[in-house]
């Protein structure tokens, strides 16, 4: 070893430099210094958000001083840098803990921050939902009542009843306030917005129909009740005018008043939302189906009606407008072809193309069977003659398989089995040409097969094809009827929707074991478009049906207890619907009779969040898919509905997210 030393110079030196050491620690009892001290670690820790909905992320940010590491427990887990920050999932219900730790030789520091993860989907309880329909199924056999009803189109698109709240306003009148047949329709501004409704009392009663006005204002509270005594009213039109102010046109209604037997005829009156009040149109007609259009495309929308009675019997009628409380009748020839229901118009190339529903007695030299639905062609200024007919396909409700359902004497002789009631000209499918919607229903023998439906006729290069069952989904035919149909884009993605209502409610559910729960009976449906023409029901009695006071005391039994629900949505397209109910004295109070009152509820049930194309009407964004439509996604990629259906995932918009993206499958009809 000590001939190693002498020829290695490093270690030599590396010897030298202990010694030295050793020294000067003490070794000879000599002075020192005092050792060097490092601080303890410091951290600021923060999150960027308190609450976040399950599935989405948010942001940890930290940073430390005098840390040689750190490490993090909790909701997270795992070595971290010093400094930093880190986007994380959430993935449970309530509140979840981060903490990170950080050390160095001399001790440690921690912190901690908190995140509560909230639900973001409820969904409707589709068990419950399915028996009833089920049953009601059974009892009428062997008709299918279902349209492509299944889980997959209720389940993740319907608007669950928690989404909505309620409230009651009472107004008290001196006149008698009765109820009736009626339908309604809305009108917003900026300020406020109008919710329409109209009616009639029966054939001989007209003193008891009335037009009224709901006004709403921005937080859809109710701030007036503005009624007018009319003869009597079914349907309501808001008119643009060409110079931008609006009015709301009351057709007289051909029910209202039986005269010499005969269908009736009734004075029309229009609404000034300017000043609220009613004037008189000095128009008597019978008006039954009817739609709005632009006859001289001047930008002052009009109305065409089928008329009964009076004047224009048998006859349709233009209400040409010619601005505001200024109207002019227009007669139109049918020519060999009565529409006996219904009439809407549309113009096409140098045609005024007008649908006439529920036909009868067609000329024999048209060749056309007996109670089609027809397109009638005029030139536009010569209403006095027919240039060519066009039959649509066969009603809904002709065809061989409800033959056999018993429908009220006489009346299958005069419009046929199917009752088509509306009709109206839209380009559903967005692909440049009008095709028409056809609202028909059967009115049966004791409401037992009170079935109704809204049959879609697709234009294909001119040729009209009955798309009915492709097109329409999560519907029941069990309703009593679609005579008011309203189209708008009630979930903001630049596509019309359709709200389809009716009258009253089917009778026939008191019946039977177990007894059809009340909110099956009637129709108030809203139905969304997926962007491609197919229209899905996310919205109907089921939900808006709300509180026990609507359940408790207006029983389905009371004269007339109200209508289906009408429907309202501001310029900030935020939805409600809005009750008329009309009280009236107990007839075990009042000798069996019915005594009304002059009080008047108004519910109205409001939709807790705008509704928009997520699943149950969510706003996608708030998974940060924005434009995500739900609908139209399940119903175009079949690998990615087949898997929401198996379980795999909990909807669309997480299929989406989780492999859609990356499959490259489109999110909404307009994603390129």
């Amino acid at each position: 070893m000590f001939h190693s030393y002498i020829n290695n110079n490093n270690e030599k030196i590396k010897l030298l430099v202990l010694v030295f050491a050793l020294s000067s620690c003490g070794g000879g009892g000599g002075g020192g210094s005092d050792a060097l001290i490092i601080p303890n670690p410091t951290i600021v820790f923060s999150g960027d958000l308190s609450a976040v909905y399950i599935g989405n992320s948010f942001t940890l940010t930290w940073s430390s001083t005098n840390a040689s590491s750190c490490s993090a427990s909790g909701g997270w887990d795992g070595s971290k840098s010093t400094s930093g920050s880190e986007d994380v999932v959430i993935t449970s219900e309530g509140t979840t803990t981060f903490s990170i730790t950080c050390t160095n030789s001399s001790g440690s520091d921690s912190s901690s921050v908190s995140v509560v993860g909230e639900v973001l989907y409820s969904y409707p309880d589709w068990d419950s939902h399915s028996l009833v329909l089920d049953d009601i199924q059974t009892r009428h056999q062997p008709y299918d009542i279902k349209i492509n009803i299944e889980e997959i189109w209720f389940k993740t698109l319907s608007i669950p009843e928690s989404s909505f709240s309620t409230t009651v306003d009472t107004y008290t009148f001196e006149e008698l306030q009765s109820g009736g047949i009626g339908y309604g329709s809305h009108l917003a501004f900026e300020d406020r917005t109008y919710v329409f409704h109209s009616n009639w009392e029966g054939f001989n009663m007209p003193e008891n129909g009335r037009a009224a006005a709901l006004v709403y204002d921005n937080d859809r509270n109710l701030t007036d009740f503005i009624y007018k005594k009319i003869p009597g009213g079914t349907h309501q039109y808001p008119l643009l005018n060409s110079d931008g102010s609006y009015q709301v046109l009351f057709p007289g209604v051909d029910e209202g008043e039986l005269k010499n037997g005969e269908p009736g005829d009734a004075t029309s009156w229009v609404f000034n939302p300017m000043d609220n009040t009613f004037s008189e149109v000095p128009i008597n007609v019978g008006c039954h189906g009817s739609n709005k259009f632009d006859y001289e495309q001047d930008g002052d929308e009009d109305v065409i009606c089928q008329s009964w009675g009076g004047e224009f019997n048998w006859k349709p009628i233009i209400f040409k407008n010619k601005g505001l409380l200024d109207f002019e009748a227009v007669m139109v020839e049918s020519n060999g072809v009565p529409g006996h229901m219904s009439a809407s118009a549309f113009y096409d190339n140098d045609f005024l193309n007008i649908v006439y529903a529920d036909t009868h007695g067609i000329d024999l030299s048209y060749n056309i069977a007996e109670f089609s639905n027809v397109i009638a062609k005029y030139f536009p200024n010569d209403l006095s003659k027919i240039v060519d007919v066009i039959e649509l396909p066969m009603p809904f409700f002709e065809k061989d398989i409800f033959k056999d359902i018993p429908i009220v004497p006489n009346w299958e002789n005069s419009v046929g089995l199917s009752h088509d009631v509306k009709s109206h000209p839209i380009d559903y499918d967005n692909d440049g040409d009008i095709d028409i919607i056809i609202a028909s229903m059967i009115w049966a023998q004791g409401h037992e097969y009170g079935f109704s439906i809204m049959q879609f006729l697709t234009n294909k290069d001119g040729i009209y094809v009955d798309e009915t069952e492709q097109r329409l989904f999560n519907w029941s035919l069990f309703s009593p009827g679609t005579h008011s149909m309203h189209f708008n884009d009630f979930n903001g993605d630049g596509y019309l929707d359709i709200y389809a209502e009716d009258s009253g409610c089917n009778w026939y559910g008191a019946t039977g074991n177990p007894i059809i729960p009340d909110d099956y009976l009637c129709n108030g449906r809203l139905a969304i478009n997926d962007g491609t023409g197919h229209f899905n029901v996310i919205i109907e009695t089921n939900q808006l049906n709300q509180i026990d006071y609507i359940r408790e005391n207006f029983s389905r039994w009371a004269p007339f207890p109200g209508f289906s629900p009408l429907l309202g949505m501001t310029a900030t397209k935020e939805l409600f619907w809005s009750y008329i109910r009309h009280d009236y004295d107990a007839t075990e109070t009042s000798g069996g009779d019915v005594i009304y009152n002059g009080n008047v509820d108004v519910i109205t049930v409001k939709l807790s969040n705008k509704l928009s194309t997520g699943p149950n009407g969510i706003d996608p964004s708030l998974r940060g898919e924005p434009g995500f439509n739900e609908f139209y996604y399940l119903l175009h990629n079949d690998n990615a509905r087949e898997s929401v259906i198996a379980g795999e995932y909990e909807n669309g918009l997480e299929h989406y997210i989780a492999a859609g993206k990356e499959l490259g499958y489109k999110s909404n009809a307009g994603d390129n």
